[in-house]
């Protein structure tokens, strides 16, 4: 039976170099009582003390924390305790922009935001909150926050990135004009220092490099994972996703259909892929059953970095896989229409972002386009214009180059 009530993450009490205490949800809501159950276990040297907060909503958690912990420790109360980190500006801000205003919202469509900015904004919270761990509103500044963009380009691919540091400066310019913060913050979405690029994410493998992976990887959801998308150059939200019941043949040839944020889509396949991708298959699945655990998703491109070096193989990522795809289906020449509707997205995308070279490229040219040599005058066509027309040899030849 699916969880419709997501346990809720730990909430902390401290500054950036102590926890003070940790608040736990305990008991789920039910249908009398909507909040959860929390409790709170505080820290002191090795002993832990275990007191109840009840039931509250998680914005209400932290400002119960805080009068729980003084009344249990009015000696050893701290005023340093943090009381309010970066999770929670964030969460404020949630709260008092994306809140109003989500498809299911009562306001006019005009002022609704799209499931997939709300979805966007959504892992941008998560992806923060584990990179500011522990950081104080009152330790913000262009230092810190430049800290945090250089963490995520470290961390994700440049698309990503970008994304989030738009979503950070919206945060930023909302807490600077509801006085959450003293000062304007700049967020600049620069290279780290010393470091040309970003790191591992833009490389695009070889198909010698996911071929050599491949043969010396045990069988796994990773290698699966792997092998779909090197053959179909699909995203990785695509390839999680999919069932059984995706992987198809009829007349026409075999499919694989895709759900992702440009729609519906099919790949076609070859047989050989088809028969390996439905020998994947374990005994008692049935079609409607997903190929893989959701939690691939958001850890599958660090898993395959990690395999690669240590087969001292350069480390890509599983978007990498789809630059491969689109460097394949490029070199092919396939038609701008049957192109956009394997890979679901725009020719122009493609040549602008997803695009690379290699040296086997820069070599094609001189085979695709050789030097062509003049080419020489027919005796045929010259012997005519001085016989018929009664012209010299000369002018004959001017008239031909003419």
């Amino acid at each position: 039976m699916p969880n419709h009530h997501p346990k809720p993450e730990p909430i902390k009490l401290g500054n950036a170099r102590t926890t003070y205490a940790t608040a736990y949800a305990n008991r789920p809501p039910t249908k009398r009582l909507s909040c959860w159950s929390w409790k709170m276990c505080i820290h002191d040297g090795g002993k832990q003390q275990f007191l109840s907060l009840g039931r509250l909503e998680r914005k209400d958690v932290r400002k119960k924390m805080d009068e729980v912990y003084k009344e249990a420790k009015p000696k050893e109360y701290v005023e340093k305790v943090d009381k309010c980190t970066f999770s929670d500006l964030m969460e404020l801000w949630y709260l008092d922009v994306v809140i109003p205003r989500l498809p299911e919202a009562k306001i006019r469509d005009e002022f609704k935001l799209s499931k997939h900015t709300v979805r966007n904004y959504r892992n941008t919270r998560t992806h923060l909150e584990k990179l500011t761990e522990g950081l104080l509103v009152e330790e913000l500044n262009d230092r810190t926050t430049q800290e945090i963009v250089e963490k995520l380009q470290r961390k994700y691919a440049p698309r990503t990135v970008q994304l989030h540091v738009m979503t950070l400066r919206q945060i930023l310019n909302w807490a600077w004009k509801k006085q959450k913060i003293p000062m304007q913050i700049t967020v600049q979405n620069k290279c780290p220092n010393g470091e040309k690029g970003y790191v591992n994410n833009r490389h695009t493998p070889t198909d010698a490099d996911v071929e050599r992976l491949l043969k010396s990887m045990r069988m796994c959801s990773l290698k699966k994972m792997v092998y779909i998308g090197w053959k179909t150059g699909a995203r990785t939200g695509e390839v999680c996703d999919l069932r059984w019941k995706d992987i198809y043949q009829d007349d026409s040839g075999c499919w694989i259909r895709f759900r992702g944020k440009t729609g519906t889509r099919r790949c076609p396949i070859t047989q050989d892929v088809y028969d390996m991708v439905r020998g994947f298959r374990k005994d008692g699945e049935r079609e409607n059953d997903r190929l893989f655990a959701s939690h691939y998703r958001s850890n599958s491109s660090t898993q395959l970095k990690v395999s690669c070096r240590k087969r001292g193989i350069p480390p890509f990522t599983m978007y990498g896989l789809r630059r491969l795809r689109v460097d394949t289906l490029q070199r092919q020449g396939i038609e701008p229409a049957v192109y956009e509707q394997i890979m679901g997205h725009s020719m122009r995308m493609a040549q602008e972002i997803y695009r690379t070279t290699n040296d086997a490229d820069l070599q094609g040219i001189l085979e695709v386009n050789p030097k062509k040599e003049p080419q020489s005058m027919s005796k045929d066509v010259v012997s005519t214009l001085i016989g018929k027309l009664g012209l010299s040899l000369e002018d004959a030849l001017m008239r031909l180059m003419g």
